[in-house]
């Protein structure tokens, strides 16, 4: 009887079809098994490479049909398990990667790892592999249309692979009301009729975009005003949680008072934008804001 050797992940509820890669978390354990153990008459396991910096060791893990680890860090285990028959020459090796996306939602390939190992989903590029799953040459695609200075509409393309086009992220809505409280101090967000404002278009992997507002206030009782433009980029992963202002700029065209302010935040619930304000003290303000939401790149999957 030839004996063989396929790995098969299991974390929590997740359990991956023998012989693929799988994206898991930080901190739940992973169960290592042979997809086929008739035959098998011993079994090692070792874990081949870690992430940089994981305290997870190096080196053979156990000589059992199962075995399991806890990954500690973001990136790539990939673990090897050789099994051998009742004949100590009939014997068979699988090397597979486990992966944990970083904060970017990207796939570092594992430090020893070949394009087999790093299968994820089935594809059959290693490395290379898809913009599904983000591995490092779709990652420099991205990252090369990004400097490319691709405007709205273009086709980009890296290596054969089609990427945007850019594209506005959301149709920018009608101008909405909101006003302070009566203090003047407490920060407010702007709202689009109490619901989520200006949530990004979500693709299945990232999307970046740029944004430009204008937001002006009038005081209802002395008539007080404060008139801004903020711009800035925001970017967001496939979870909302992921979300981020990567930078803004606020020029303030009038500001009766230095208490007034307008500020960009990220809002990590809806995975959009919020725009607070802040009035002046004893004044009642009321807010008038008109947002673009500039272009997003991503890519089409």
């Amino acid at each position: 009887m030839t004996v063989s050797a396929l790995i098969q992940y299991t974390q929590g509820a997740t359990i991956t079809p023998a012989g693929r890669a799988m994206v898991g978390t930080i901190g739940g354990i992973v169960t290592c098994a042979n997809d086929n153990d008739a035959g098998v008459t011993a079994w090692l396991w070792t874990m081949e490479s870690v992430p940089l910096g994981s305290a997870v060791p190096t080196g053979p893990m156990a000589t059992t049909p199962t075995i399991g680890f806890v990954p500690d860090i973001a990136g790539s285990y990939l673990v090897s398990c050789h099994v051998t028959g009742a004949n100590t020459t009939d014997v068979d090796t699988d090397y597979r990667v486990f992966s944990v996306r970083n904060t970017m939602q990207w796939i570092i390939p594992a430090f020893h790892g070949n394009a087999d190992a790093h299968n994820f989903g089935g594809q059959t590029r290693g490395w290379a592999g898809t913009a599904t799953y983000q591995m490092l040459d779709s990652l420099f695609g991205y990252i090369t249309t990004m400097l490319s200075g691709a405007v709205i509409n273009d086709v980009l393309t890296f290596n054969g692979s089609v990427w945007g086009p850019a594209q506005p992220a959301v149709t920018p809505p009608e101008p909405e009301w909101t006003g302070t409280t009566t203090d003047g101090t407490t920060p407010v967000l702007l709202t689009d009729s109490g619901g989520d404002w200006y949530v990004l278009t979500v693709p299945a992997t990232y999307c970046s975009a740029t944004f430009c507002a204008f937001v002006n206030g009038i005081g209802s009782a002395d008539g007080s005003q404060c008139s801004a433009i903020l711009c800035g980029s925001i970017r967001r992963g496939v979870a909302a949680g992921t979300t981020v202002i990567l930078d803004q700029f606020v020029n303030y065209i009038v500001q009766d008072g230095p208490t007034m302010s307008v500020t960009a935040v990220a809002d990590t619930t809806l995975g959009g934008l919020q725009i607070y304000v802040v009035g002046k003290a004893a004044v009642d303000m009321a807010w008038k804001a008109s947002v673009e939401i500039s272009e997003s790149l991503f890519p089409i999957l």
